[in-house]
């Protein structure tokens, strides 16, 4: 990896928001069956998401608005319809598994959040992304599995490992870490 502070502020800004904030929801949705002892790990998490939001706010707010790959109508409609799809996957395979497996649930969202990141990833010309993803995908596996093997509900796992890997991938993009190839944003394929 290697640290290229020069490249769009207003981009990294925005995806550290959005970052932290969902890795601080993963945070806060895994103390819904976590054990009493586990809570203040989790609230610090939380707590640490919600500060790398703080940060990304403040960096997209002071970079100019040309810095983000957002800015090019194309990897905007890209970016689009990768994120309708990942909300259609996510709404529908949330009602499915509320009728039949709701402890399930926090693993579906999971799995969708991970692979989503993979295209995404391309889409921005950032393997940070790609590589979240693929964390994040396997992560909602070893949720399920742990699951299966406890009886339990996936959203202390689910929610600690998407947590982690958000806030982290977050930090990271605040700093403007970028895996070694990283390029232009695509446009056209």
């Amino acid at each position: 990896m290697e640290l290229r502070p020069e490249q769009g502020g207003r981009g990294r800004g925005v995806a550290a928001v959005i970052e932290g904030f969902f890795g601080a929801m993963w945070f806060a949705w895994a103390t819904s069956s976590a054990p009493g002892w586990l809570l203040p790990v989790l609230i610090a998490g939380a707590v640490a998401g919600l500060a790398v939001v703080v940060l990304g706010v403040v960096l997209a707010r002071r970079s100019p608005s040309g810095s983000s790959p957002m800015a090019d109508p194309a990897v905007r409609k890209r970016y689009n319809i990768i994120v309708a799809v990942e909300f259609g996957l996510i709404f529908a395979g949330a009602a499915v598994l509320g009728q039949v497996a709701e402890g399930y649930i926090a693993a579906w969202i999971a799995l969708i959040v991970g692979l989503h990141f993979v295209p995404l990833g391309r889409v921005f010309a950032q393997r940070l992304l790609e590589a979240a993803g693929w964390v994040i995908t396997a992560v909602a596996v070893v949720a399920a599995v742990v699951a299966l093997a406890t009886d339990g509900e996936t959203s202390t796992v689910a929610g600690i490992g998407a947590g982690v890997t958000l806030v982290a991938t977050g930090v990271l993009t605040f700093l403007g870490v970028r895996v070694f190839g990283d390029g232009q944003p695509v446009t056209e394929r």
